[in-house]
């Protein structure tokens, strides 16, 4: 499995001016005198009914907009254009938008494939695909220790047919970490050098593994 960490992006919108003038300003588009509601955008004067989206022709409405290679757009149509699409629904992210897996997310939909729990802005685990968080994965993919039974994150130390956490394998005799390479058993168990010179001292046999 692959560990990796969220990215996160946001889409940019604009703001939209509309008040009531008694005074005359003239339309950008129609060129005629304003009176009454005027809505400025863009740096310019418009007419409420002349301020509209680009692809859908329709006026737009509340106090902001989006903006695309200088046009103005309605919500809807930017977010089919241009918003990224989340991986996990198809639908356009409207707010902040998760980067990872090599796809774009909503917060909400980038979650461990097991538990469910929400992995934006964390660490998480990829495997064949999938996005798992970090309790999940070494719960189901690490081995675990033949001692304590707990996932091994780090090095195993493999011996006797098992593995272990480097400080869970120990002398069985002395209950040392054996920090060697090299071991002996004794009643098939493991024992350091240490202690296998002093069994043989008492004459008990070790086997050398």
């Amino acid at each position: 499995g692959k560990r990796a960490q969220t990215d996160s992006q946001t889409s940019d919108t604009d703001d939209l001016s509309t008040s009531d003038r008694r005074s005359f300003s003239e339309c950008c588009v129609c060129k005629k005198s304003i009176s009454g509601m005027i809505v400025q955008a863009l740096g310019k004067n418009w007419h409420p009914h002349h301020f509209t989206c680009f692809k859908c022709k329709e006026p737009i409405s509340g106090s902001k907009f989006n903006l695309h290679d200088g046009n103005p757009y309605c919500e809807n149509d930017f977010a089919q254009l241009y918003l990224k699409k989340c991986f996990g629904c198809g639908l356009p992210i409207r707010d902040v938008v998760i980067m990872a897996m090599g796809q774009s997310w909503h917060t909400e939909h980038f979650v461990c494939c097991a538990c469910g729990t929400k992995l934006a802005h964390q660490a998480y685990y990829e495997r064949e695909g999938n996005p798992f968080c970090t309790n999940c994965y070494e719960d189901k993919f690490c081995p675990r220790c033949t001692l304590c039974n707990k996932p091994i994150i780090d090095t195993a130390v493999m011996a006797l047919g098992n593995c272990w956490h480097q400080e869970c394998f120990k002398c069985n005799n002395c209950d040392e970490v054996i920090s060697d390479t090299a071991f002996e058993l004794y009643k098939d168990k493991a024992v350091c050098l240490d202690c296998a010179k002093i069994l043989k001292k008492l004459k008990i046999e070790t086997t050398p593994f």
